[in-house]
């Protein structure tokens, strides 16, 4: 393996979901490197739903996320 490839194979990003209790049981010290993106509450779903604005943008938000897995997988192809 090239030194180039090994370097390209650790360099990831792992986005994770965790419980609360998950997250407060692993040590301060490893929970300070870690940057949250985001925080939900899952039994919003069904409320969520209900919103007619949230729908609209819930479904753009699909669109645009295929969008870009889409491209990613290309660029990842283009730069094996």
């Amino acid at each position: 393996m090239s030194k180039d490839l090994f370097h390209e194979l650790r360099e990831i990003e792992i986005l994770a979901q965790m419980s609360e209790q998950v997250y407060m049981d692993i040590p301060s010290h490893l929970r300070d490197q870690m940057e949250i993106k985001r925080i939900d509450q899952p039994n919003f779903r069904p409320i969520y739903e209900k919103d007619p604005k949230w729908k609209e943008r819930h479904q753009s938000v699909i669109e645009a996320s295929k969008s870009r897995a889409e491209r990613e997988d290309e660029i990842r192809a283009m730069h094996k």
